[in-house]
């Protein structure tokens, strides 16, 4: 996973921001974006790239902490019958590696 919201930040400008007050937008280069807010109204031309990033760079992955050892139950128990077993059941619905915590916080739903 990674962390787009920031990734793409540091490559728009501020105007990116109001893109959504237009109703009519088009986007003919990288960057440059034609806009209309009112179908009469004459077209305003907003660059909205403040630089352009390199092709193979990537945004900071962000590490999941996963599922917690209940969810983990839940799915295998509650779910894993609703998936393919050639398929899916081992990939979203595996069986979990700790054992099945005791007492009422155990029910998960």
């Amino acid at each position: 996973m990674y962390d787009w919201a920031q990734f793409i930040s540091q490559f728009f400008s501020l105007y990116a921001t109001h893109i959504l007050t237009y109703h009519q937008i088009v986007f003919t280069d990288k960057g440059v974006a034609h806009c209309k807010k009112l179908i009469g109204e004459s077209v305003t031309t907003e660059i909205l790239l403040s630089k352009c990033p390199a092709a193979d760079l990537l945004p900071t992955a962000i590490s999941s902490k996963g599922l917690d050892l209940q969810r983990q139950w839940y799915l295998y128990e509650q779910i894993r019958e609703f998936c393919k077993p050639e398929y899916t059941q081992d990939l979203v619905c595996p069986r979990p590696s700790f054992p099945k915590p005791k007492g009422k916080a155990a029910e998960y739903y």
